[in-house]
């Protein structure tokens, strides 16, 4: 993407607080322990299962903008006062991923590790494993029995959703 950074190497920053890119609000970066949160160990034939209990659990933290691109990756460089000047909401960005990152090895067997070692990226991670895991087999959707009320019900639920996070 052209907004995702070129090199992660060199981005540090001790603070314990964040700035959120879309509000500017501070707030404390998001640490998932994967012991007592994420149950589901990753494997091949669970993908679908580990996929509901992250997506769940990063959207009540409100960090899945960070992995479905929804919250934008902010700029290295801003100009502030007619100077360019080093982003902070850059620094703080990298560090939450990282933390996503870091949640979603955990959760990982070693094979799976292995497999998207060269993703830099919570984003670059889910895409990888999306592709590769994340159509169903016939099989699945045979034993799946999904009612028109179901599917009316899912819907609702997300316009819901979506308002809430507009007004709120």
């Amino acid at each position: 993407m052209e907004n995702e950074p070129k090199s992660l190497e060199s981005v540090t920053n001790s603070s314990a607080v964040v700035v959120n890119p879309l509000t500017h609000k501070y707030s404390t970066l998001v640490s998932i322990n994967v012991a007592t949160q994420v149950p589901i160990r990753l494997t091949i034939s669970k993908y679908m299962s580990w996929k509901i209990q992250f997506t769940s659990l990063f959207t009540g933290y409100d960090i899945l903008g960070y992995i479905d691109v929804t919250l934008r990756f902010p700029r290295l460089v801003i100009k502030k006062n007619g100077q360019d000047q080093v982003n902070p909401a850059y620094s703080l960005w990298i560090r939450q991923d990282k933390l996503i990152l870091s949640a979603i090895i955990a959760s990982l067997t070693e094979t799976m590790v292995s497999f998207i070692r060269l993703c830099e990226t919570s984003k670059a991670v889910r895409d990888k494993l999306e592709s590769t895991y994340g159509k169903p087999s016939r099989s699945y959707y045979g034993s799946q029995v999904i009612t028109e009320e179901d599917h009316q019900r899912k819907q609702e639920h997300q316009r819901v959703y979506i308002s809430c996070q507009k007004h709120c």
